[in-house]
């Protein structure tokens, strides 16, 4: 039976038995007519259904500032579930509420909703249980998995059984080396689940700008023999780390994208930190990745910039990409054999809801990105 909490509105809480999810749907109504204006009519909209798993109460209240940031394209139920394994008696404590806005044009608000679950004692241990009688019927279901993925992973499966699509966040990981492991294991295990990183989308305008300077032929011609790579990373303590998951993640997707041997990079112990040598079918290119501490307001290892350089049969060419003082803007350099050309492009902002938002649009498998995966696991090893 469900009991209201003190004056608080939205929390419902049942200890021992099975919850009542149509209390749920109902207290959902209450709270969709119980606007400040007191406005008539306000309509349920969700696309789809995303389920966070949060390992905390602040890892929970992330989620939830992240969830308020996505843009408003993207309606959905959203269930945000901790949970408190133990021996003692199962309680579910939820907590309800949407959030509602009017688009243009129309009369009527319309309105996403929000659980908050927190489950303790034996029901700790069957969260899919839980979670899956409050889902929005015959929609895609999203699960994002905060933090670092687990060792015994009863709960994960159990919930990427009902998920269309699986999101993580590589950057938040304590462990990234054995956290790449672990998603590239999924990736190769899990034909029914598509798997996408947020790590990931901080590298899409990079990415994107990359291939768009790729179409200019004559530089084209000159990267055709690839000859060095300098990467610089932010050294900063802002915020949570990207790297060196980022770092092995961009350099996988180079190594796929540039056709580098798919083998190991080479880096001997004589070696200073950061200096190794990439596997080519013209042989070794150089390479170099280092640190610089001006950048203090970015989380550390952030890409900060990245120059490639090559030798084509009508000379040498380069591109160099970087961030500008400001933050704000991505500075493109070109190097090709009669001309030079620079240009500035801002970059889009890339909090964490924006980068939710990029994932949730996707349904099916990211297949560029599972081979940056698959290839970021041969440069974990290097000394940076």
């Amino acid at each position: 039976m469900a009991q209201a909490l003190g004056d608080e509105e939205g929390v419902l809480i049942w200890r021992g038995a099975g919850m009542d999810v149509n209390e749920i749907e109902s207290e959902f109504v209450r709270l969709r007519y119980a606007g400040p204006d007191e406005e008539p009519v306000a309509v349920r909209a969700s696309l789809f259904n995303l389920i966070v798993y949060a390992e905390n109460e602040e890892a929970a209240r992330e989620a939830g500032k992240a969830l308020a940031a996505m843009p408003r394209r993207h309606p959905s139920r959203s269930v945000i579930v901790t949970g408190r394994g133990g021996d003692g008696e199962s309680e579910i404590r939820a907590l309800l509420s949407v959030h509602c806005h009017r688009p243009p044009g129309l009369e009527r608000q319309v309105c996403c909703e929000e659980i908050r679950l927190t489950v303790s004692g034996r029901a700790a241990e069957h969260l899919h249980g839980v979670v899956m009688p409050l889902l929005v019927p015959d929609l895609p279901v999203f699960l994002w998995w905060m933090g670092d993925l687990p060792e015994d992973q009863h709960t994960l499966e159990e919930l990427t059984e009902t998920a269309d699509r699986l999101i993580v966040d590589s950057a938040q990981s304590t462990e990234p080396s054995r956290q790449l492991r672990a998603l590239e294991a999924l990736c190769r295990d899990r034909d029914f689940c598509a798997i996408g990183d947020l790590n990931w989308v901080r590298l899409e305008p990079w990415r994107r700008l990359l291939m768009q300077q790729q179409g200019v032929m004559d530089l084209r011609r000159c990267l055709e023999r690839f000859s060095s790579l300098e990467i610089v990373l932010a050294d900063g303590a802002a915020g949570m780390a990207s790297g060196p998951a980022q770092l092995c993640l961009l350099l996988g997707w180079l190594s796929a994208r540039f056709g580098w041997l798919d083998s190991p990079p080479l880096q001997s112990p004589s070696d200073p930190d950061g200096v190794f040598s990439i596997l080519t079918d013209g042989g070794e290119a150089a390479a170099k990745v280092r640190r610089d501490e001006r950048y203090t307001d970015l989380p550390s290892g952030s890409l900060v910039s990245l120059r490639l350089s090559g030798e084509g049969q009508e000379g040498c060419g380069a591109i160099s990409i970087a961030l500008t003082d400001d933050l704000q803007h991505l500075k493109v350099h070109i190097e090709e054999v009669q001309a030079t050309i620079e240009g500035n492009i801002r970059v889009d902002n890339r909090d964490q809801g924006r980068m939710l938002a990029a994932e949730l649009d996707l349904l099916g498998r990211d297949e560029e990105f599972e081979e940056a995966l698959r290839r970021s696991l041969l440069f974990l090893p290097l000394r940076i």
